[in-house]
């Protein structure tokens, strides 16, 4: 799973596959992604190596262009990334038990919450 969580707005954009990630998958989300932006945007990013990989850096340029703007945290700073106190409140308070009888209904869940956030599921984050 990856997002792009505007904690502000509660605004979510997912995209999901199954198996691991890879840059090409990274890259092509957020360039889909950057193409919807109406005005200047910054993405702030944790240290995952695939945040490094060369074909991800060549890609900066042309982000910068569409004005997307990378903003890397600090190392070990994960607490300062929103999206994964949404990943968090997802995996221990919205997601029922019975949504772990097998990997289908899991991914419904899943699903249903994702496309919730901002309306049904929201956090409210201090100022």
């Amino acid at each position: 799973m990856l997002g792009f969580y505007n904690a502000t707005t509660n605004d979510l954009h997912t995209a999901a596959r199954e198996g691991s990630l890879n840059a090409a998958f990274v890259i092509d989300t957020l360039d889909a992604w950057a193409a919807t932006r109406p005005r200047p945007t910054v993405l702030v990013l944790d240290n995952a190596k695939i945040h490094h990989a060369a074909a991800f850096q060549a890609r900066l340029a042309a982000w910068e262009d569409r004005d997307v703007h990378i903003f890397y945290l600090p190392p070990y700073s994960s607490h300062l990334n929103k999206i994964e106190t949404l990943w968090r409140k997802i995996k221990y308070e919205w997601l029922r038990p019975e949504a772990y009888v097998d990997f289908k209904t899991l991914k419904t869940a899943v699903w249903h919450i994702l496309d919730r956030v901002g309306l049904q599921y929201t956090i409210q984050f201090a100022t």
